[in-house]
């Protein structure tokens, strides 16, 4: 009994540790990304992102917090399989960078979605077919074309960019069908509150200085939430034959 609390604490805490170093080179990562990295095709960099006097993001907070969230994520995928933990770890590292890159200049690298694209064939054998992944491909990455084209000819504007089709085809190969649905399902939530929020008190959503303002509390809380809910969609995904070892 003391001996398998012993081995559970040291697998949480190897996980945790795993975390913290994946949550600060995140940061390191996204600081030191190639301008051109976060740039639009055919668009010259900024000289913001051309100055490298200063960091993109601040480590303190924002290292801590993906750090708290990583780890949340990485114990949940460790008591799986250590291959799951592996790919899982890729792949949640892959979209913490990703959601430093949207939240700063509304840009999703494609080489993270890439490297996101790869991690997905590791769990191939968690599945009970890889079919089912490729449907998460053709789900995901096909929604949310239909969405962009739809926005497109109705509305004359861009609803969904580029950037997100080919994130939610990523989504798709690790997630499955189920899963991306059911990321979908969240994102639309997320979206819908929002939308509400700045319906009801436009003056909050007018200018970036006062997103700014709001307490890093309060992103932590949201980004803490969509994570987890994540990580959970993720494993809960995998056959019970599986999750349950």
């Amino acid at each position: 009994m003391i001996d398998e609390i012993i081995f559970t604490l040291g697998k949480s805490m190897g996980a945790a540790l795993v975390a913290v170093l994946a949550g600060f080179s995140a940061v390191a990562i996204f600081n030191g990304m190639p301008p051109g990295w976060l740039t639009d095709y055919g668009e010259t960099p900024s000289d913001e992102l051309l100055d490298r006097s200063k960091p993109r993001v601040n480590r303190n907070p924002w290292a801590y917090i993906l750090s708290i969230v990583l780890a949340l994520a990485f114990i949940k995928f460790i008591f799986i399989d250590y291959r799951f933990f592996a790919c899982g770890a890729v792949l949640m590292w892959s979209l913490a960078v990703m959601a430093l890159a949207d939240a700063k200049y509304q840009i999703v690298p494609d080489q993270l979605i890439i490297l996101a694209f790869i991690s997905g064939f590791g769990f191939i054998p968690f599945v009970d077919s890889w079919k089912d992944q490729m449907l998460g491909l053709i789900i995901g990455g096909g929604v949310m074309f239909l969405i962009s084209a739809i926005a497109k000819l109705v509305m004359k504007q861009m609803a969904v960019g580029g950037g997100d089709v080919k994130l939610f085809g990523a989504l798709g190969i690790c997630l499955g069908a189920k899963g991306v649905i059911a990321v979908m399902v969240l994102t639309c939530i997320i979206m819908s509150i929002n939308a509400t929020k700045a319906m009801l008190n436009p003056s909050t959503f007018k200018t970036e200085a006062v997103l700014n303002r709001r307490s890093t509390l309060k992103k932590f809380r949201k980004i803490v939430f969509i994570s987890n809910c994540f990580a959970s969609i993720l494993t809960k995904n995998m056959p019970n034959s599986i999750t349950s070892k």
